[in-house]
């Protein structure tokens, strides 16, 4: 996985993307593990995350791994919605895809990808 600092950025900048890119898959694991659960926003995600680490983790973060999980094709939108990190907007609640809709995805997206 590529760091996602943009060119020209300052050490810091760079550092940072080094460091939430080495620690992307862990993150991706620990959401997937707690989607197996049952759906969830990424707010719903991020709060067991904090209360199991005990420490602070970041909603883009979080939401940065949902997003990388949505476009592997293996979750997707259940439909519902919860309230967001303003508690007057609505967000996305995932589910983990079932197989056939996990390579329908797939499959769709390398056909687009193709044309």
């Amino acid at each position: 996985m590529r760091p996602l600092a943009r060119c020209g950025s300052k050490s810091t900048s760079v550092a940072a993307a080094i460091d939430a890119t080495a620690k992307a898959p862990a993150m991706v694991d620990r959401i997937w593990a707690l989607l197996q659960n049952g759906p969830l926003t990424p707010e719903e995600a991020h709060a067991k995350l904090e209360e199991e680490d005990g420490a602070r983790v970041l909603l883009t973060s979080v939401r940065a791994r949902m997003c990388s999980l949505h476009k592997a094709g293996r979750i997707v939108d259940t439909g519902e919605r919860g309230l967001g990190e303003s508690r007057r907007s609505k967000v996305v609640r995932w589910r983990i895809a079932m197989p056939g809709e996990q390579a329908a995805y797939v499959a769709a997206r390398d056909a687009e990808a193709a044309q």
